[in-house]
C-alpha cells in the first residue's frame, strides 16, 4: 500500500511541520459541491489525480478540487498506483496495470516509462529510484539517469524494501519456513549485512526508515535497517493479522484479536493500549501525518476511524476500500469512494463536507509541494556577461536583470545604475499558475527542548490536553541535534495559552512552528 503523503526522512520532519500549519488553516466546504478554498502557510497541499483507465494526469491545490493548476502534456497509462514523489525533481513515480513503472514529471508535464521491462513488486522510497523484480532472480533499479541490474542466482526474491538513505533490503525465500534479509547500497553490488528469521506473515516499514517490523504468529520483531540487528521482540496477545506504524515509528498498531487493535510503544517495548472496534479488521492504513488510523472492516467496505492522539474509536465511514482511498487529507478530512464520486468526511462528526463528482475514476495522491507557485521569468534565464576591458575588473550584480556586468575602474557604478534603471521588471505568468495563498499565523506551545529523543518521547507521553498528546519534533540548535516537545500549532495565542495552562507544566508560547 503506497503512502499517500510522500515526504520521507530526512524531508519528513519538515513536511510534517508544514502540515500542522496547514491543518489549522485549510477551510472546509459543505453540502454537495467541491470543498471551499482555504489558506495556509508552508508548502501547498496538492492532490494529483491520474485516470485509472489511462489519460491525462491533473494536479489540484487542495481543497480547491474544481480547478486544476496543472495538466500533463502527455497521457498516463492505466495506473494501478502512484507510489512516491521526488520533491527535488518534481517526479511522481507510478506503476501501471501492465506491470510497467514510470514517472510523471510535474515540472515539464511529460510522462516517461522507466523501462519496457515488466517487473513485479515495484517499490520506491523517494520517487526517483524505482525497484522491481524481473523474473525470479533479477533485482532491477530504474532512475531517470540510468538503470542498474543485479542477478541473484540460486535464490528466490520474495520482496524489496527500499530505504530513504539509498540502501535496499532484499527478502529471500530461505526454505524451511525461513526468510533471509540482506542489505546493499546500489549501484554497489556488495552485500553489507544479512539476517535470517522465521518467514514473516506481515512486514511494515516506518517512514523514518530506521526500523522494519516483521510478524510471525504472535511475535512482533523489530529489525534495525542500519545493520540488520534485532532491535526489539515482543509477544502480542493473539495471532497478528495486520500492522501499521505511525510516521515517526514510535508506535505500531497491531491487529491480533477479532475486535481490538493493540498499540505497541517502541520506547517502552510493550503494548500500552488497546482500541476496541466494532468487528473484525482485515487491513490498517495510517494517516501520513499520524493523526488517524483507518481500519478496514471484514464485513464490507467500511473504514473505522481511530484517533491516534487518544487511541479512541471515533466512528465508521462507508465507502469502497482501494489502494489509494480512503485517505486523510492535510486538513484532517477523510476522502473515500462512494459510487462514482469521491466524498470528504469530517472525522470529528462523521459528516460529509464535500464531494468530487466522478472522482472515483482517478487514482489519488496527496502531497505537499511548492512547485506550482509562480516563478519570475528571470529566474530561469541564463546568465549573460558584458565585458569592458581586462584590468581592474569589478563584478556588479544587477538584481532582477539576470546579468552580471564586468566593468573596469570607475565605470562600474555608472554601468550598474544604467542597467538597473533600464531592466524590465520580472514577470509572473499568472494565467498559468494562480497566486500563492496568503500566510496564516499560528502559535505553538513548547514544553521542553532536550538532547535525547528517548527522553523527549517520555516527556511527550505524559502530556495530554483535550485528548491531544504532545509530539516530538526533531531540529537543530547550531550544530547540535535537539528534540522539542510541543503541542499545536493553534489559531490564536489565547488558544495556545489555554492549552499550556491546562497541561499543568511549565511552558512557553511562540509564533509559528519549530
Amino acid at each position: 500500500m503506497p503512502l499517500l503523503f510522500s515526504p520521507r526522512s530526512p524531508r519528513l520532519a519538515a513536511a510534517i511541520l508544514c502540515a500542522f500549519v496547514a491543518v489549522t488553516a485549510c477551510g472546509r466546504g459543505s453540502g454537495d459541491g467541491p470543498l471551499t478554498k482555504g489558506t495556509l502557510a508552508g508548502p501547498d497541499p496538492i492532490v494529483v489525480r491520474a485516470a485509472r483507465k489511462g489519460g491525462k494526469a491533473r494536479a489540484y491545490r487542495y481543497p480547491a478540487l474544481d480547478s486544476a493548476v496543472w495538466t500533463s502534456a502527455q497521457n498516463v497509462p492505466a495506473v494501478s498506483s502512484l507510489m512516491a514523489f521526488d520533491h527535488e525533481n518534481g517526479l511522481l513515480a507510478y506503476a501501471d496495470s501492465a506491470g510497467m513503472a514510470g514517472w510523471i514529471d510535474l515540472r515539464l508535464g511529460s510522462v516517461r516509462p522507466a523501462t519496457r521491462k515488466r517487473v513485479t513488486s515495484p517499490a520506491t522510497a523517494d520517487g526517483w529510484s524505482v525497484y522491481g523484480i524481473s523474473g525470479k532472480s533479477d533485482i532491477v533499479r530504474f532512475t531517470p539517469a540510468g538503470d542498474w541490474t543485479l542477478s541473484v542466482k540460486n535464490r528466490v526474491i520474495s520482496d524489496l524494501l527500499p530505504q530513504e538513505d539509498g540502501t535496499l533490503l532484499v527478502l529471500f525465500d530461505g526454505g524451511d519456513a525461513k526468510t533471509l534479509v540482506m542489505r546493499l547500497r546500489p549501484p554497489d553490488s556488495r552485500w553489507l549485512d544479512s539476517l535470517e528469521l522465521e518467514r514473516p506473515e506481515h512486514v511494515a516499514r516506518t517512514d523514518v526508515g530506521d526500523r522494519v517490523y516483521f510478524s510471525v504468529g504472535r511475535q512482533l520483531q523489530a529489525v534495525s535497517t542500519a545493520n540488520l540487528r534485532e532491535a526489539a521482540n515482543v509477544r502480542i496477545s493473539g495471532e497478528i493479522t495486520a500492522l501499521a506504524p505511525t510516521p515517526s515509528g514510535d508506535r505500531i498498531y497491531v491487529v491480533s484479536q477479532s475486535d481490538a487493535i493493540d498499540v505497541y510503544d517502541r520506547y517502552r517495548n510493550e503494548v500500552v493500549a488497546r482500541v476496541q472496534v466494532p468487528g473484525v479488521v482485515t487491513e490498517l492504513r495510517m494517516d501520513g501525518f499520524g493523526r488517524y488510523l483507518l481500519a478496514r472492516s471484514a464485513l464490507g467496505d467500511t473504514a473505522w476511524v481511530i484517533s491516534t492522539g487518544s487511541n479512541r474509536y471515533l466512528g465508521a465511514i462507508a465507502g469502497t476500500w482501494r489502494s489509494d482511498l480512503p485517505a486523510v487529507g492535510v486538513d484532517g478530512v477523510i476522502a473515500t469512494v462512494r459510487g462514482v464520486n469521491v466524498v470528504f468526511v469530517d472525522p470529528s462528526n462523521m459528516q460529509q463536507v464535500g464531494q468530487a463528482k466522478g472522482g472515483a475514476g482517478d487514482v489519488w495522491y496527496f502531497m505537499l509541494w511548492n512547485g506550482f507557485r509562480p516563478r519570475a521569468q528571470g529566474i530561469d534565464q541564463p546568465v549573460q556577461f558584458s565585458w569592458r576591458g581586462q584590468d581592474s575588473l569589478i563584478a556588479a550584480a544587477l538584481g532582477d536583470t539576470g546579468r552580471i556586468a564586468f566593468v573596469g575602474g570607475a565605470g562600474a557604478a555608472d554601468s550598474a545604475r544604467r542597467a538597473t534603471a533600464t531592466a524590465p521588471p520580472a514577470r509572473i505568468d499568472a494565467a498559468r499558475t494562480p497566486p500563492p495563498p496568503p500566510a496564516t499565523t499560528s502559535w505553538t506551545v513548547s514544553f521542553a527542548v532536550v538532547l535525547s529523543e528517548e527522553r523527549a518521547r517520555s516527556v511527550a507521553g505524559e502530556i495530554v490536553v483535550d485528548g491531544e498528546r504532545a509530539h516530538v519534533v526533531p531540529g537543530r540548535s547550531g550544530e547540535t541535534n535537539v528534540f522539542r516537545v510541543v503541542l499545536g500549532p493553534y489559531r490564536t495565542r489565547a488558544d495556545a495559552e489555554r492549552v499550556g495552562k491546562a497541561s499543568g507544566r511549565q511552558y512557553w508560547v511562540y509564533d509559528g512552528v519549530p
